[in-house]
């Protein structure tokens, strides 16, 4: 058995490879014991396939979970004491709808960003779309003391990198872009190495 066995159609011409996903409670499940059978069987590959679909099927059931009254019952409203009151209840519900709401962001951004450590190009991506967008942002409003647009792409590289430079410097006002910059640049830093231990 191997990735290929799940091989279906979408569209009638485009492969894609799963299987019946209609239960995600129970898919979840199976995919993690498909990661752990190909590795077991030196497949490398199909379980980088089997812990993609694991990670989106657990997505499709924290977009699921958001439901609020589904989360209070869920979440057992019936093993709190009964001296807590329906305020504090509701509140309970909410803090943990919250976290649910920022795990499933921070799903869709690992997904984006890096595939979940599966899909390593992706980070490459996320990179060029970054520096283009600093680019255009620098180009558009004029942060450069030098115009155009080859500057802006320039300074966009060698920010992003961390190479150096003195020859660009951004007009006053616009040294915010450079602090902001930083923080994207080390979270794209951050997922080449999650993506190859993965």
């Amino acid at each position: 058995m191997n990735k290929s066995s799940f091989r279906g159609w979408k569209w009638a011409f485009v492969p894609v490879y799963h299987i019946l996903e209609d239960y995600p409670d129970q898919c979840e499940g199976v995919y993690r014991a498909l990661v752990k059978y190909f590795m077991n069987s030196g497949a490398l590959d199909d379980a980088s396939w089997a812990a993609y679909r694991e990670k989106i099927i657990h997505r499709r059931l924290l977009r699921k979970d958001l439901n609020l009254t589904k989360l209070g019952i869920d979440l057992g409203f019936e093993n709190l004491p009964k001296e807590v009151g329906p305020n504090h209840r509701v509140l309970i519900t909410l803090t943990r709808w919250h976290q649910r709401a920022f795990s499933l962001a921070l799903s869709y951004l690992s997904c984006f960003v890096f595939g979940y450590g599966e899909k390593p190009l992706r980070v490459i991506v996320t990179m060029v779309l970054t520096i283009l967008a600093y680019a255009m942002f620098y180009g558009h409003f004029g942060a450069l003391s030098e115009a155009g647009f080859s500057s802006a792409l320039y300074f966009s590289i060698v920010t992003f990198t961390t190479l150096g430079y003195g020859d660009y410097t951004t007009e006053s006002g616009f040294s915010f872009v450079g602090r902001l910059r930083s923080n994207s640049r080390g979270l794209a830093y951050r997922s080449i190495p999650f993506c190859v231990v993965s």
